[in-house]
């Protein structure tokens, strides 16, 4: 699953390493207003970089809309985020071409990625995880 970000994007140059056949997945909603509704031109740049098998997944707000439901149904436990309908129709979709996904989800918690992980006592921190 590629967004274009760093984790998806590092884990596409490091799968390329060990496999010249990657393929990969996006996902995309219609623009609303002034908000984007896909990352489209940044996963663009890593699928021309690595030469992958790309397949752009674009979902038209009223399918996104029929789907909310589902998505909640289908999670196994709660989950804050907002991409949460984009993983699960992705999921959906994706799973018709492949059995194992790897995405950058969870990297963030990991590596301090959110914005108010910069608030924590980093030396601590660092000195437990490493």
């Amino acid at each position: 699953m590629l967004s274009g970000g760093l984790d998806s994007s590092l884990i596409v140059a490091l799968a390329k390493k060990y496999n010249e056949n990657i393929k990969t997945f996006s996902i995309g909603f219609e623009d609303e207003g002034e908000e984007k509704g896909n990352e489209f031109f940044y996963s663009d740049k890593v699928v021309n970089a690595y030469k992958t098998s790309h397949k752009k997944i674009m979902v038209p707000n009223t399918i996104a809309l029929d789907n909310i439901s589902n998505a909640f149904l289908n999670m196994p436990e709660p989950m804050f985020a907002q991409d949460a309908i984009a993983f699960f129709m992705l999921a959906k979709e994706v799973s018709r071409d492949v059995k194992v996904v790897l995405s950058g989800q969870g990297a963030d918690e990991v590596f301090a990625g959110y914005f108010w992980y910069p608030k924590l006592p980093m030396k601590n921190f660092q000195q437990k995880i490493f």
